[in-house]
Parts: structure tokens; sequence; C-alpha cells
């Protein structure tokens, strides 16, 4: 019986592994991987992404498109590839990441959903060379502050106006609009019947074309109702992966990490089968199979270290894995938000220095809030982080620290987070069952 593993590769097991560094870290594959076109997996859903690019591209008429998956399928990097695709002298892309959603009643919920829309196309306004200077964000903050409803919806169709000065199109992504609690469907339905108008008005000027992500059953349910039939005018599903693709996404980011990349081979890590176990315990599930992968790397690098195990632990077979089952199944419970409260009076209890600090950080840069958030895990979790202005920001408010410079091409240089920062990320991690989606979400939610 071997114990379920931490949520990151320990040093011990990196070495067993040959690796510089937990290659399932969320950084290179997650946020920016619309940014790292070697690293993304060309997926069916990837491909179908570039044919909706061109249709747009040649549409004239204003639409409204839902981007159905599952979560951890791949809606978040299909959506994002799709955003890169479309951004052009002509068309102003803008993606809308919904991070503080409250939907213990339709007014709450649909207060958070229309400000974090008003705030991220302020944003994108605010880093457009074209418009910045037609624009005050005060403006924008005053407005989500006082939480009057008819000034934010008015506020956005104002911005949106001054978009089309500039621009012939417009593409709003909207995601994470359908959790924490997707569960209280009837008030998603009752917010979403109500608000025809608003998803309306968004399109109703100029050629926009508005592309939100919802779980499958949201959309069916969405679909079958009147009152909500209108948010779809066509739907595009993030279709399972396939045994090949997920080969190529486990081997893409064990080979980033391994020491020797010219020797890789991933049957050194999985045969064939064991990669076949993994993949069928975690549903073709891209995020739960990383994390089974790691669990299972883990688990089969303590298991060497007893001498008694007659068990073959490297490389990983299926003897290995239908005597541990349970090990690579890597869905996470989906944590209670609410229990952010009760998580946030412990943490100004016990690490109040360091949340201020994190705190004073993200305000002071707020329109790269989401990436100092990205870059902190990630260095947290690997030591490394590839966008040298997010990482200069993190070290001059004193979050992270230079551990080694390198001047080797293929070594990247390597950081340490602040202790007292990292205490509180330890707190967190613990608190939210290594989620780091809850992770960002706390930070950002609590801080900003």
């Amino acid at each position: 019986m071997i114990k379920m593993p931490e949520t990151s590769l320990s040093h011990a097991a990196l070495l067993f592994w040959n690796l510089k560094f937990d290659p399932f870290t969320t950084q290179p594959l997650m946020f920016n991987v619309y940014k790292d076109y070697d690293r993304l997996i060309k997926t069916s859903s990837i491909k179908a992404m570039k044919d909706i690019a061109t249709q747009l591209v040649e549409d004239i008429l204003s639409k409204k498109i839902i981007i159905k998956g599952n979560r951890g399928s791949g809606k978040t990097t299909a959506m994002r590839y799709l955003y890169k695709e479309m951004v052009s002298e002509e068309t102003k892309s803008i993606f809308c990441e919904i991070m503080n959603l409250q939907d213990f009643s339709t007014e709450e919920l649909r207060y958070s959903i229309h400000s974090a829309i008003l705030l991220e196309i302020a944003k994108a306004i605010q880093s457009d060379n074209k418009i910045a200077c037609d624009y005050n964000l005060k403006t924008v903050r005053d407005t989500v502050v006082w939480k009057s409803l008819p000034l934010i919806d008015s506020q956005i169709c104002v911005l949106i106006e001054l978009i089309f000065r500039y621009y012939e199109k417009l593409v709003l992504f909207i995601d994470n609009i359908d959790k924490p609690s997707t569960e209280r469907i009837s008030l998603w339905l009752e917010y979403f019947s109500t608000s025809q108008g608003f998803y309306e008005s968004l399109i109703s000027r100029g050629t926009t074309f508005l592309l939100i992500a919802l779980q499958p059953f949201v959309a069916a349910r969405l679909k079958q109702s009147k009152q909500t039939a209108y948010l779809i005018d066509s739907e595009v599903g993030v279709s399972q992966w396939s045994f090949i693709e997920l080969n190529r996404l486990l081997e893409s980011r064990l080979k980033l990490a391994c020491n020797t990349p010219e020797n890789f081979r991933l049957s050194s890590y999985f045969d064939s089968d064991a990669r076949l176990a993994l993949y069928i315990s975690n549903d073709f599930n891209p995020r739960w199979t990383m994390q089974g992968a790691r669990q299972t790397m883990q688990s089969a690098y303590e298991l060497s270290q007893d001498k008694t195990s007659k068990v073959l632990c490297r490389p990983i077979k299926k003897d290995f894995c239908n005597k541990y089952r349970d090990v690579m199944k890597g869905a996470i419970p989906t944590p209670d938000f609410r229990r952010f409260e009760i998580i946030n009076d412990l943490v100004v209890r016990r690490h109040l220095n360091a949340y201020d600090k994190v705190k004073r950080c993200l305000q002071h840069n707020e329109a790269s809030a989401f990436s100092l958030i990205e870059a902190l895990i990630s260095i947290w979790e690997s030591g490394t982080y590839t966008d040298s202005q997010i990482v200069y920001i993190l070290t001059k408010e004193e979050l992270i620290a230079r551990k080694r410079k390198t001047t080797s091409i293929s070594q990247k240089d390597m950081y340490s987070v602040d202790p007292l920062v990292k205490s509180l990320i330890d707190f967190l991690d613990d608190s939210f069952y290594g989620d780091p989606d809850s992770i960002r979400y706390y930070l950002l939610t609590s801080s900003m």
C-alpha cells in the first residue's frame, strides 16, 4: 500500500526520473500556451478553432457562439488559440476571464459577470495604443465600485462604440462563466433568460462575435429553453482527446523537463499499456491525465525505495497501474468556494504580511495581475518563468529573488519565492487540495 503523493514531484523524484523540473506545472501549457506554438498540441479542437477563425474573418454578420466542453478538456486553451488567431489591424479581440464569480443570487451573478466584462474591455482599451488616449480608467473603476448595473451595462456599450471607431470587428471571449457553482442551474437559467437585452446589445454595434465557454450540460439546458436559446447562434464542442493527442501532450511535457532531451524516449517513463490505462482512468481529460501522470511518477519513485517491493517502477508498466489504480486518477475534487471566507480569515490571522505584500503588488500592476499570479505559482512550483517583464515586476516588488543567472541558451534563470509568500502559497495549496485554479481565484478576488 502506498500513500497518495504530494501535488508536485519531489526533488528526489525529479532525480530518479532525470528531470530538471516538474513537467506537470500549469505554466508551460496553460495560460501562455498560445504564445508557445511548439508546445501546443494540435488537437482536433485546435483545428476547429482555426476553421472558426477563417469563417469569422470572412463573416460580416454578428454572431453568438458557444464553445462547450467539460472542465479540464481544453476549452480555455482552444479559445486562447482562437483569440490569438483573430488579432489583426481590423479586428479587436478581448478575452474576458470571469474570476470573481458570485452566484448566490441572480443579481450577484449578473453584477460579477458584467463588471468583469467591463473591466476586461477597459484594460484591453488601456493597453491599445490606438485608442488609449480617448479613455479614462478611473471612470470604469468608479462605475464598478458603485455597483450600479445600469451604469455598468451603459459603460460597456460606450466602450464598444469607442472600439468601433478604430476597428471593423470585435471578438469578445467570455471564459469561466459557468463556475464555480454550476450545480445552481436554475439560477443560471434565470440569469440568462433575463439578460437577452444585455447580450443582444453587445453584438448590435458593428460586427461583433461573442464566444462563451460553457460546460455541455449548461449549454444543453440553455438550448432547450426558449428564453435562453437566443444565446446560441452556433456551437462548437471541444472534443475528447485521442490516445495519440494525449501521447503528444505527455511527451511534450516530459521532453521539455528532461535533462537529456536528445536521448528522450516516452517509453522510458510509461510503456504503451500503462499510458492507455492512465488515459482511461482519467476519461481522456488532459488536465486530469497530467495530474494523474504526476501522481503515478511520484508514487513509482516512492515504491522504488521499498526494497521489499517486487513491482517494476521504471518504466511504469501496466502491472503497476493495475495495482495502484487510485494513484492514476488525477481529477481533483472541486473545492467549495463558500469556504473562501473561512480560508481568508485564516490567511489574515496567519499570513497577513505575505498577503499584504501580494495584494500591493497586484494593485500596483492591475493590468498584469493574472500574469503575475501565473508567474508566482510557476516559480513556486518549478523555479522558472518565461516572461522576463513579469519576472522583473515580481522581483521589484520583492515577491521573488533570483537564485541563479545562466548564460547558456538551453538553461533558464532560476528564482525562489519570498519565504513569507511561499508559506502563504503552501497554506493555500493545502487548503484547496493542490488545485492551482483555486489558488489563482483566491489571490485575484481577495487582492483586487
